[in-house]
C-alpha cells in the first residue's frame, strides 16, 4: 500500500514514544462492509460482533471483555420493526453494552432482550465512521486523552480509510463472514438449522467474484467442523473457525495501515 498522507510532526511525535504496561488499550475503528448488522437474540441478550482494526499499534490489544464506548454516541443506532412491521429506533439508554471480543479484530455489542420485547428484526445500524474507545479504568498510567481521541477521529481514521479502500475485497469478504458468525451461538453447539443459515450466508452472498473467492476459501476451511463445539476450546467450533478467517483478513488490512504509520516514524 502506498502512503497517501503526508504526516504532520504532531502525528510523528504521537506515534514515537513507548507506553507503559498499564496504559489504556487501543482505540478501535469499525470495518463494516454492511451498515446494518442483525442482532442475534438469546435467552437474555441480543448481540452482534463488529469487525475492527486498531488505530494505535503502540498501545496494547484489549483483553476479551474490556469495556468500550462509542467515541461519537450517534455512530451506532439500534433499530427494529414494531408489531405492525414499521421500522423504529430503540434508545441506546436501553442498556447497550460494548466489549472487546477478540483483541483488536472484533467488538461485541449487546443489549438486554427486554429492550426489544415485542419487536422483530433487531439490528445495529452503523454510520460511515464508528470509533470505539476504551472506558477509563482505575490504575491506567497512560489513559486515552482528548488529544488521542482527536487524532483518532481525524488523521488516523483517514489513513485507515485508505487502507480499507485498498483492501476492498477483504473488507467485503469479512462482512459476509461476520454475518455468518453472528448467525451462530457463542456458548453452545449450533443447531442444524443455525449451521445451515450460516452456510447460506457464505454460499449466497452477493459480492464481486474476487471477494467471493475469499469467502469460499473460509467456507472450505471450516466446512468439516459442522456442529462441533468444545466448551474449553471455542476456536475449534465452526463459529470459532470462521472467526479465525475473519480476523486474519482484518489483520491484512491492519498491516497496510500500520505500514503507513511506520513510514511516518521514519520520516
Amino acid at each position: 500500500m502506498r502512503p497517501f498522507f503526508r504526516c504532520s510532526p504532531f502525528l510523528i511525535a504521537a506515534l514515537s514514544f513507548a507506553l507503559p504496561a498499564a496504559a489504556a488499550p487501543q482505540i478501535l475503528l469499525a470495518v463494516a462492509a454492511e451498515k446494518t448488522i442483525p442482532l442475534r437474540c438469546g435467552a437474555h441478550d441480543c448481540e452482534a460482533e463488529i469487525g475492527t482494526i486498531c488505530l494505535q499499534p503502540d498501545r496494547s490489544d484489549p483483553d476479551r471483555g474490556t469495556p468500550y464506548t462509542l467515541l461519537d454516541p450517534g455512530a451506532v443506532k439500534v433499530v427494529a420493526d414494531d408489531p405492525s412491521g414499521e421500522p423504529m429506533q430503540i434508545p441506546l439508554a436501553a442498556g447497550l453494552r460494548i466489549v472487546a471480543a477478540r483483541g483488536h479484530t472484533a467488538i461485541r455489542v449487546a443489549l438486554p432482550r427486554a429492550a426489544v420485547a415485542g419487536l422483530t428484526h433487531p439490528a445495529l445500524r452503523l454510520t460511515d465512521t464508528v470509533i470505539f474507545i476504551p472506558q477509563p479504568a482505575v490504575g491506567d498510567t497512560e489513559p486515552q486523552r482528548a488529544a488521542d481521541t482527536a487524532l483518532a477521529r481525524t488523521t488516523l481514521r483517514s489513513i485507515a480509510a485508505v487502507a480499507i479502500h485498498e483492501q476492498a475485497d477483504r473488507t467485503r469478504a469479512t462482512g459476509v463472514i461476520l454475518r455468518a458468525i453472528n448467525a451462530l451461538p457463542r456458548d453452545r453447539p449450533p443447531t442444524r438449522a443455525e449451521h445451515a443459515m450460516a452456510m447460506d450466508h457464505l454460499r449466497l452472498a452477493t459480492v464481486p467474484e474476487s471477494a467471493r473467492t475469499l469467502v469460499q476459501r473460509a467456507a472450505r476451511h471450516c466446512a468439516g467442523l459442522g456442529t462441533t463445539f468444545i466448551d474449553d476450546e471455542p476456536l475449534f467450533s465452526y463459529r470459532g473457525c470462521l472467526a479465525v478467517n475473519h480476523d486474519s483478513m482484518l489483520e491484512e488490512i491492519f498491516m497496510d495501515y500500520r505500514a503507513v504509520l511506520k513510514g511516518a516514524r521514519a520520516g
